[in-house]
């Protein structure tokens, strides 16, 4: 035994987007009408912001700039990082000859006392130590002075790394910027709306977002809503038989089944928002169409409980 449902519905797409500006300028060029079938990632409209253009070839200019800066620099590092070699080579060389003189000085200091040795000579030998030495604390100096600068110059390789990032980053936001310049479709549907014309001034969108500049539904498959009574909440569930009757297709049936439930009463309406998917492989099926939905309960598997027995 069975019993049928018939309710009023309406036929939505599957799903559809509101399409606005995130940047504000001038409608270049519009590509697609209403009607029209157009795949996700296409490009529905191009906005031309004039400025934004010179922003990015201003920031193109100065990430170029930057690279230069940080190629300088580490060539500078390489540059202090050699100069302190040549000064950590030059100075074991210089005080062996020291030691050397240092040496040659204390034996020559015994001769001069045992008179084997001329004052002449002590001079000589003094004067070249103290030279040696001298020149050993130079060269001292010159490897302080080129560890300064090779860290000096690492500092400054790092800046210039970190100014070449900001460089970076700000040519990347300003790409990202322009790619919102293209509207594009989120997938693949129908236009349903369009709102502009080339040459139009476009705002980016705010909280009120006013009005959309296209409009794209998902029409491959069709939700139907219906709005079931609560005496009859208890019965439809998913999978429950149903028929879809378009009122501007006479004599033209869809076979179905309820897809999903609110699961819950509108307080207000007293009734449960049901919905039954149709495929729509010939785009018959039109949003926004008015439908008659045949649920169809069988009542030898009914969901009645039996009554309960007092313990």
């Amino acid at each position: 035994m069975s019993a049928t449902l018939d309710i009023p519905g309406t036929v939505e797409g599957f799903e559809y987007a509101d399409l606005y500006a995130k940047v504000a300028g001038y409608i270049q060029d519009w590509n697609v009408d209403i009607g029209d079938r157009v795949q996700k990632g296409q490009t529905l409209a191009v906005i031309y912001v004039p400025e934004l253009h010179d922003e990015l070839r201003q920031a193109q200019a100065e990430q170029a700039s930057r690279l230069a800066a940080l190629e300088y620099a580490k060539a500078n590092v390489v540059a202090m990082q050699a100069k302190l070699d040549v000064a950590r080579r030059e100075l074991p060389p210089q005080q062996a000859t020291a030691w050397l003189k240092e040496v040659t000085f204390k034996r020559l200091s015994v001769l001069t006392k045992e008179k084997a040795a001329t004052d002449q000579d002590m001079d000589d030998i003094t004067a070249g130590r103290d030279a040696s030495v001298a020149e050993v604390e130079v060269i001292k100096a010159k490897i302080t002075a080129a560890e300064a600068d090779l860290e000096v110059t690492k500092a400054a390789s790092v800046l210039a790394q970190q100014q070449l990032e900001v460089a970076k980053a700000q040519v990347q936001r300003l790409g990202t910027l322009l790619a919102y310049t293209q509207i594009i479709a989120p997938f693949d549907g129908i236009v349903t709306r369009r709102t502009i014309n080339r040459g139009d001034m476009v705002q980016a969108a705010t909280s009120d977002r006013g009005v959309p500049l296209y409009r794209v539904q998902r029409t491959d498959v069709m939700r139907i809503f219906a709005e079931a009574p609560e005496a009859d909440a208890a019965w439809i569930a998913p999978g429950v038989p149903a028929v879809v009757e378009p009122y501007g297709l006479p004599g033209t049936k869809f076979q179905g089944a309820v897809t999903r439930t609110a699961g819950a009463i509108d307080a207000v309406t007293r009734t449960l928002r049901t919905e039954v998917d149709l495929p729509n492989p010939d785009g018959r099926l039109l949003h926004g169409m008015y439908v008659m939905v045949r649920f169809q309960r069988d009542h030898t598997s009914s969901t009645s409980r039996p009554a309960e027995k007092n313990p």
